[in-house]
């Protein structure tokens, strides 16, 4: 241990006294295994300079213990780091095969709703429940797509959308599929002319569907579901809302952790 008055601080050295309020500071370098792990830094008083000589012992000591610690953490992250990106691979592996086996039926489905589509007349009403059909079928094969690579970064797509159609879309879907039970009135308000918006139109659809299907297992007793849209100070405003019993208090706090429900364990959450 030394010290000097005629060693001029760096500027660095000059922030850090200011930052700690004191006259000078002791640096005490912290390395384990020949790699240096940061750095003790300690503001001393003038003052205090000439006491430091028999506590810079037990400083050192502690600053190697500190050491040996946080390097031994950093290999335990590291460990566990490197065990979770194999299990990844390994899932990764395993989704591409079951996604292999799914898109096959899939395709052999989409297949012939265009056979039939084909034999039915452009103004048939069939080809509007067709087209539902497709998109819905195109989106399961999206999200098989995305499930295969989750150990992927995810490139999110950009659609530009008109809210109040892909909303109705919805709705229809979810009726015509006898997901709302006739004891359930649907309400749709949506404003006129709302401003289109940019975003993954798929990632949105579910994020509607999930909302209003959660709203319609509520209201097991029948009752209303409320979906309107209105243009507020340059952005689109989204309420999806039903006249149920609500959400228990126990639920809210833990709201959109994963399979939390008060609807049982083979619920998701919202």
């Amino acid at each position: 241990f030394s010290y000097s008055k005629k060693v001029t601080p760096t500027i660095i050295d000059e922030q850090l006294i200011r930052l700690i309020e004191k006259d000078g500071m002791l640096c005490l370098p912290m390395i384990a295994q020949k790699q240096y792990i940061g750095v003790i830094v300690i503001g001393i008083d003038e003052s205090r300079v000439s006491h430091l000589s028999k506590p810079i012992r037990l400083l050192t000591m502690f600053t190697k213990q500190a050491s040996l610690a946080l390097y031994a953490n950093h290999l335990r992250e590291s460990e566990a780091e490197r065990i979770q990106s194999q299990r990844l691979t390994a899932s990764s592996t395993i989704a591409r095969k079951v996604v292999h086996e799914v898109s096959t039926p899939l395709s052999i489905v989409k297949n012939y709703l265009n056979i039939l589509g084909r034999n039915l007349a452009e103004e048939n009403l069939g080809q509007e429940e067709l087209r539902i059909i497709n998109e819905e079928i195109d989106r399961v094969a999206l999200m098989l797509s995305k499930l295969s690579d989750f150990s992927e970064p995810e490139v999110q797509p950009t659609d530009t959308l008109d809210i109040n159609a892909l909303l109705s879309d919805v709705t229809t879907i979810l009726q015509e599929s006898l997901l709302l039970v006739p004891n359930i009135g649907v309400h749709l308000t949506l404003e006129p002319l709302l401003p289109e918006v940019t975003t993954d139109k798929n990632s949105l659809k579910q994020v509607f569907i999930n909302l209003i299907k959660n709203a319609i297992e509520a209201l097991r007793e029948g009752g209303n579901l409320y979906v309107s849209t209105r243009h507020v100070l340059g952005y689109v405003e989204i309420t999806i809302s039903d006249d149920g019993p609500g959400i228990p208090d126990t639920i809210k706090s833990r709201l959109f952790e994963p399979f939390i429900s008060s609807k049982g364990k083979d619920h998701a959450g919202l």
